[in-house]
């Protein structure tokens, strides 16, 4: 079982994007889709630092799909917890 922190607080050691990703993972109620769209918001974000950083990409139309699939599921799972 995952050890759950109440909420993370913003500093210095954390950008919005990790923190959004680690409210989601670690939300109180951890419910399953509210931990995969903080993984999946986190493997976004190494992906993107990937593409932003490396000089050289290897296999780069599959990352690229890869992070298209991230982005849907993301949105749609965040749309469901609207419903």
């Amino acid at each position: 079982m995952k050890k759950t922190p109440r909420l993370f607080r913003k500093n210095r050691d954390i950008n919005e994007h990790q923190y959004v990703a680690k409210e989601f993972i670690y939300h109180p109620t951890q419910l399953k889709n509210m931990v995969k769209i903080g993984e999946n918001l986190s493997r976004l974000r190494e992906l993107r630092n990937k593409a932003d950083y490396e000089d050289t990409m290897f296999n780069l139309q599959r990352e690229a799909r890869t992070a298209l699939m991230l982005a849907e599921n993301i949105i749609t799972a965040l749309s469901k917890l609207t419903q």
